[in-house]
């Protein structure tokens, strides 16, 4: 064990500084684009997990599509029957994104050094026979492909397949625990050199970019216009985007336009739930209308809203931050003047809570409509958590309330001149 042992720590050795060669050879290539804070992953690896091999990795990003992950793993405990599928490994890997960093799909080259005993076991890496007990080092190049899935906020759930060439050095024994050794062996192969599916913490996540046109300005033009040429611009502006609104026309209370937020939280993010189209469509209206020469950005209206889970009064502050926030962002990215922001808290959602329900194909729909029609705000809650013995709450917890906590009703009013 300790030749093989050594053995092992000359492996990782040499894959550590192939790593770092990689990692700064990528960051030197690429180091103009690193303007933004990169995030960090940790994670683990449920496929190791299942064979009772416990595993932590790292993973940084490098620049906007490359990042580099190092993961580690060991089993040292032996199975009944003396059945043995020991092993310590170190990985590095460098990642391709094809979308950005820690978003959706990415390739990778990835490198692996590590030490085996495997006695009575048959292994998706290595293809020994049963009759013996091999015990030695191993070295892989290979070449994956992954794809990962935002859950909620900072977490992920990755997964990833790799194909490459094995190498391994070790020794052959007879005997299944103390024999002697029968011979020495090296053996090439090509097979599997990654299997994944990784739970992920993402540190720092980088949000997406809200990319916004420039407003092209046109110059007032010397000959007088009808109304109808006047204000064709703010007009199709309107039309393109129905949360803006004339002043004195009918304001919209609807869901069509919203930004929402992780439970207990008032923090935009820009990747969750689609947030970053909303964000988009606000910020270009407000700028598109800022520069018209025919009318003038008279003011913003903001409603926010919690789930009715947790305490009343908490719930109300709560979609009282989150409108906020939602101010907050649009005067960080644009010149409009505080004053014409509006925000308003209405608290627990239990009318957007009545129209989701009534809407969906749950079993409990009339159960639920009953008593939110038929019963008191304050008694509400009680009723729905004690309703199908909590089952029916817990549906609406998983399925409806995450649409509920947001920042809505948005309209952006202007004025003809």
């Amino acid at each position: 064990m300790k030749i093989a042992m050594n053995r092992f720590i000359s492996a990782s050795t040499k894959i550590i500084i192939l790593i770092n060669l990689l990692f700064l050879f990528s960051s030197t290539i690429h180091a103009d684009e690193r303007k933004d804070s990169i995030p960090l992953s940790l994670k683990t690896n449920a496929v190791e997990w299942s064979v009772f091999a416990p595993n932590v990795a790292a993973e940084y990003g490098l620049n906007k599509h490359i990042s580099a992950d190092i993961d580690l793993g060991i089993n040292a405990w032996n199975r009944p029957n003396n059945k043995k599928y020991r092993f310590m490994h170190i990985t590095g890997e460098l990642r391709y994104w094809t979308h950005e960093v820690f978003q959706k799909g990415f390739w990778g080259i990835h490198a692996s050094a590590g030490s085996f005993n495997i006695n009575k076991v048959k292994t998706l890496f290595f293809p020994f026979k049963k009759d013996y007990r091999y015990q030695g080092t191993f070295y892989n190049i290979g070449v994956g492909y992954g794809r990962r899935w935002n859950i909620d906020g900072h977490w992920d759930i990755e997964a990833e397949i790799g194909l490459g060439y094995y190498y391994a050095l070790y020794d052959r024994y007879n005997c299944e625990t103390c024999g002697a050794k029968l011979d020495e062996n090296k053996k090439g192969f090509f097979g599997p050199t990654k299997v994944a599916v990784n739970l992920v913490y993402t540190l720092g996540k980088k949000e997406e970019k809200i990319k916004v046109l420039p407003a092209v300005y046109t110059p007032r033009p010397h000959k007088k216009l009808t109304p109808a040429e006047k204000y064709k611009n703010i007009e199709a502006i309107a039309e393109k985007y129905p949360f803006v609104r004339e002043v004195g026309s009918e304001a919209r209370r609807d869901r069509r336009l919203t930004v929402r937020f992780p439970v207990n939280n008032a923090v935009i993010k820009g990747e969750y739930m689609g947030n970053a189209s909303s964000l988009r469509d606000i910020l270009q209206a407000v700028q598109d209308i800022s520069v018209d020469q025919y009318a003038d950005l008279n003011s913003i209206s903001i409603t926010g809203f919690a789930s009715p889970e947790g305490n009343e009064e908490y719930n109300r502050q709560l979609s009282k931050e989150r409108a906020q926030a939602l101010k907050e962002y649009i005067l960080n990215f644009t010149s409009v003047d505080a004053d014409i922001i509006t925000i308003s808290a209405e608290g627990e959602d239990w009318m957007g809570l009545r129209d989701a329900v009534a809407k969906s194909k749950m079993a409990e729909k009339n159960q639920i409509l009953n008593i939110i029609d038929n019963t008191p705000e304050d008694l509400r809650k009680e009723k729905l958590i004690k309703l199908n013995g909590g089952q029916t709450w817990y549906k609406l917890l998983h399925t409806i309330f995450p649409w509920l906590r947001d920042a809505c009703y948005i309209n952006v009013w202007y004025k003809k001149k």
